[in-house]
């Protein structure tokens, strides 16, 4: 998560990435963003910040309580404000499909996934 907020931090002037950790650390312990498949979509809402988010796949599945009992291989951290988050939380969860997880997981560089990305959202229309 550490990693994700630093990065987000960097794309978004004013926001500060402990803080940004922080509030998704507690909003996950609140109420989990586990959609299935291995994917969750930890987020922090700041109206103030235009939306920007992070595609995190990781080395090793997490195993924590998701709703299908499939350990964490992804994570997409959103950070903003308006309904720009309400659409990325959409769009993460019809992504979050065990083709497109995989060949998300796969992408060696962040052109690669953003490519897939977009392939995905064509087939799915």
């Amino acid at each position: 998560m550490d990693i994700a907020a630093v990065r987000l931090a960097s794309a978004a002037p004013g926001l500060n990435a402990a803080a940004i950790a922080a509030e998704i650390r507690e909003r996950e312990r609140e109420s989990p963003t586990g959609v299935g498949h291995g994917v969750a979509v930890p987020h922090a809402m700041n109206a103030s910040v235009q939306p920007v988010a992070a595609l995190v796949t990781l080395a090793r599945p997490l195993p924590v309580a998701t709703p299908d009992d499939i350990p964490l291989q992804m994570l997409l951290v959103i950070v903003g404000g308006g309904q720009a988050p309400l659409e990325l939380l959409a769009r993460a969860a019809r992504l979050a499909t065990p083709d497109t997880v995989a060949d998300l997981c796969q992408a060696t560089t962040p052109e690669a996934a953003l490519g897939r990305v977009r392939h995905a959202e064509s087939e799915l229309g």
